[in-house]
């Protein structure tokens, strides 16, 4: 399932979210990943290049926090706060794959089709 989120990110953002120059080749999770309520839901997560993921965001985390706040809003980021910290049933673990996997399908048509609209 990580696999299939990080590739969601990756397409949905496209260059790194922090510099806007690079290609955004890793998924930033706000919330680390051991949460598992939010650890794959798309406002949990980034698309960063390695250098601002491991070198910005892991070694200045207060600072990463901060920029996370003003760019997702105060509201948003408390109320994936909340989410983060509910106890995710294992449950649904099943069910959320396969909306996973269908979703990735959409993910890699949309990425197709601007890969065929590029020049």
């Amino acid at each position: 399932m990580d696999a299939i989120h990080s590739k969601k990110v990756r397409a949905r953002d496209k260059k790194c979210q922090k510099c806007l120059k690079a290609p955004a080749t890793q998924c930033a999770h706000i919330f680390e990943r051991e949460k598992l309520s939010t650890r794959w839901d798309m406002e949990n997560c980034i698309g960063m290049c390695f250098y601002c993921h491991l070198y910005w965001a892991h070694r200045s985390p207060v600072e990463f926090t901060l920029w996370v706040q003003e760019r997702m809003g105060k509201e948003k980021f408390a109320a994936l706060k909340k989410r983060s910290q509910k106890i995710y049933d294992s449950s649904n673990l099943r069910a959320d794959y396969e909306k996973m996997k269908a979703e990735e399908k959409k993910y890699e048509e949309l990425t197709k089709e601007e890969i065929g609209k590029t020049p």
